[in-house]
């Protein structure tokens, strides 16, 4: 029945549609539209760390004074993410495109407290973290090195790269430095819909 009221819909309603089919991984036969969507784009800003270290004192009780990520909270480690790739999710929960689920605890409270802050802010915050030095990380979860290579391998590499430092054309974030419980948390959410299905998230929906 859709598919019969999208044949007849007008290029308007067709592109609503698009984004329906592509929110919703159903097939309306309009998947080629549906890579057309622009989606979120982020408005990189140059920062000011002098700011930012005043307005990042709202996110130590969750990342710690070196914003390394806390085990118990959930959170990660920050100062390894790249420039780009922190505005660009900071930016997403403003705007309600991350964070926006309540089964999802830990981005809901990103999502409330990013909405206090304007892009600039956000870039200030960054530019600061970005003066940290990144902390090793603990891995606890013991998993199976050689099968987790072949698994990446097949997955992962196209994106994050052989070394795992990531690449900003493809928007793939650098993944070295992150704790084993972050990334594994972070890929359970990207299975179930709770992470990556935002309205306008074209690069969460590839996860």
């Amino acid at each position: 029945l859709l598919k019969d009221i999208v044949a007849e819909a007008s290029p308007k309603s067709k592109m609503a549609y698009a984004i329906f089919e592509s929110n919703n991984n159903i097939d309306l036969g309009l998947s080629k539209l549906a890579i057309t969507i622009k989606g979120f784009e982020v408005e990189l800003l140059n920062g000011n760390p002098v700011k930012g270290k005043e307005y990042s004192k709202s996110c130590i009780g969750c990342h710690g004074k070196n914003f390394s990520g806390i085990i118990s909270e959930r959170t990660p480690s920050l100062p390894q993410l790249s420039n780009w790739y922190m505005q660009g999710q900071l930016q997403k929960y403003k705007q309600n495109i991350l964070g926006y689920r309540v089964e999802d605890s830990d981005g809901y409270s990103m999502s409330s407290l990013m909405k206090n802050y304007s892009n600039q802010q956000i870039a200030d915050m960054v530019s600061y973290i970005k003066t940290l030095q990144p902390r090793k990380q603990l891995n606890i979860l013991h998993g199976d090195l050689e099968n987790g290579k072949i698994q990446y391998q097949l997955n992962c590499m196209a994106c994050h790269q052989k070394n795992g430092k990531g690449n900003k054309q493809l928007h793939a974030p650098n993944l070295v430095g992150l704790s084993d419980l972050y990334i594994v948390n972070q890929l359970i959410k990207y299975r179930d819909g709770i992470r990556g299905s935002g309205n306008g998230d074209k690069h969460g929906k590839v996860m």
